[in-house]
């Protein structure tokens, strides 16, 4: 964990003890700073804005009424994402839809990118972020997911794990397999490809 990450979780466990303690204002900053890293997530996941605003409503709700109760929780990040995910997983109306589509990767497009969807960056050319793009959309739909956490969201593998219910090294191990896959995606290009660094940068788009 670098001093920035650590910083940023004692951030929020002060916040979150103050919303503990009956302080709204601390609920209402956690709730400006994760709004729309939890959209983003929801949105891949249902494909349905309204479903996933109303999903990211009630949870606040429910952590306020239920403060009183709440235990410690030192990477809130993580908690509201897990939170969030198994809400929409929790929708009736879409329950088996998401599951079926989970099962199923053959007609399964939930995680997946477009070349609309990031920046222009001087130190990626069209021609890689393009075959990246490609590529990354050829991976499962749970591999797509691992790189959205991982990339977008910067979860730790750990937290991933925790977050998809799985153990940490079988998410150090699909990483391994789908960074594989992005390299042999550009092997002809000259000098050595940095996939992750690559990634990360393109995935400033989103934050």
């Amino acid at each position: 964990m670098d001093k920035k990450e650590s910083n940023t979780i004692s951030a929020d466990y002060l916040h979150w003890k103050a919303l503990k303690s009956g302080q709204k204002h601390a609920l209402a900053l956690l709730f400006k700073k994760y709004y729309k890293l939890m959209t983003t997530y929801g949105n891949q996941m249902v494909f349905d804005s309204d479903i996933v605003k109303d999903a990211i409503q009630e949870l606040f709700l429910n952590i306020w009424n239920r403060k009183g109760h709440l235990g410690d929780v030192y990477n809130v990040k993580s908690y509201l994402l897990l939170s969030l995910r198994r809400q929409l997983l929790q929708q009736k109306k879409y329950q088996s839809q998401i599951e079926n589509d989970y099962l199923d990767d053959t007609k399964n497009n939930r995680f997946s990118f477009d070349e609309s969807q990031f920046v222009e960056n001087k130190e990626v050319s069209k021609v890689v972020k393009k075959e990246l793009i490609a590529a990354l959309n050829q991976l499962s739909s749970k591999q797509r997911e691992i790189v959205f956490l991982r990339f977008y969201q910067e979860l730790t593998y750990k937290e991933i794990g925790e977050l998809l219910s799985i153990n940490e090294q079988s998410v150090k191990n699909n990483m391994q397999r789908i960074l594989k896959k992005m390299r042999r995606a550009v092997s002809f290009h000259d000098g050595d490809i940095q996939v992750d660094s690559i990634l990360f940068s393109l995935f400033m788009y989103y934050r």
